[in-house]
């Protein structure tokens, strides 16, 4: 903010308290700051891979999309799912996924084969 472009357009820091940091010395100070990260952090990507599929001791479902361990009638069918993450927006593999764990719940209640669109028929 200190830069000669910054200061020709006349900017400056926006002092805006966040309440639960009211308390916490001048805004922008280095306790204020703390505060605010610990209170207001959120994250800016999209979060996968918390409940990986697999076989191994980290994997949480199986290559059926079900909750391993103990836990039945239960699947995660999203992006945390993912073993690991890609080099690209999640939304056309959630999407995958998506399909992919509904035909697995079709093929498990109506065993009959799907037809165009996963539609049986």
């Amino acid at each position: 903010m200190q830069t000669a472009a910054f200061a020709r357009l006349g900017t400056r820091l926006w002092p805006a308290v966040f309440p639960a940091c009211k308390n916490e010395g001048d805004v922008w100070s280095e306790q204020y700051l703390r505060c605010m990260a610990r209170q207001y952090t959120c994250t800016t990507w999209h979060p996968c891979c918390t409940a990986p599929m697999g076989d191994g001791p980290h994997a949480v479902v199986d290559s059926r999309l079900r909750v391993r361990g103990g836990v039945t009638g239960l699947r995660v069918i999203d992006a945390s799912v993912m073993p690991s993450e890609i080099t690209a927006n999640l939304n056309a593999a959630v999407h995958m996924i998506a399909e992919k764990g509904a035909a697995m719940i079709r093929e498990e209640y109506n065993p009959e084969p799907a037809g165009l669109w996963g539609l049986v028929g």
